[in-house]
C-alpha cells in the first residue's frame, strides 16, 4: 500500500514546528546540532545570493528602452525624496532628543 503524498508546504511547516518544539523542550541538548545549522545557512548563502544577483542582472538586461527609462527615473527619484525627507526626520528628531535630554538631566 502506498503512503499518501504530503505536500511540500505541509512538510515545511511540520519541520518548522518540529524545530521550534525541539528548541523549546530540549534547549541546550540541541546545541550539538548547531554546526549542521551553520553549515546549512552557509550553503544557502553560497547558492541563493548568486542566483538572486544573476536573476536581477538578467531581468534588468532584458527590459526595453522605455521601461529602462522609467526604471532609472524611479531609481533616481526615490533616493532623492528619501534623502530629503530622511534629513528632515533626523534633524527634527535631533532637536527633540536634545530638548528632552536637557529637561531630564539638567
Amino acid at each position: 500500500m502506498k503512503a499518501p503524498r504530503i505536500s511540500f508546504t505541509i512538510q515545511v511547516f511540520a519541520s518548522l514546528l518540529a524545530g521550534i518544539l525541539c528548541g523549546l523542550f530540549f534547549g541546550e541538548y540541541t546545541q550539538i546540532l548547531a554546526p549542521f545549522g551553520t553549515i546549512f545557512i552557509g550553503l544557502m548563502q553560497v547558492t541563493i545570493i548568486p542566483s538572486v544577483v544573476i536573476f536581477i542582472i538578467t531581468g534588468i538586461g532584458s527590459i526595453g528602452h522605455e521601461d529602462a527609462k522609467k526604471f532609472l527615473l524611479t531609481v533616481a527619484s526615490d533616493p532623492a525624496v528619501d534623502l530629503v525627507s530622511g534629513y528632515n526626520r533626523i534633524s527634527f528628531h535631533a532637536i527633540r532628543v536634545s530638548q528632552c535630554a536637557q529637561r531630564l538631566f539638567f
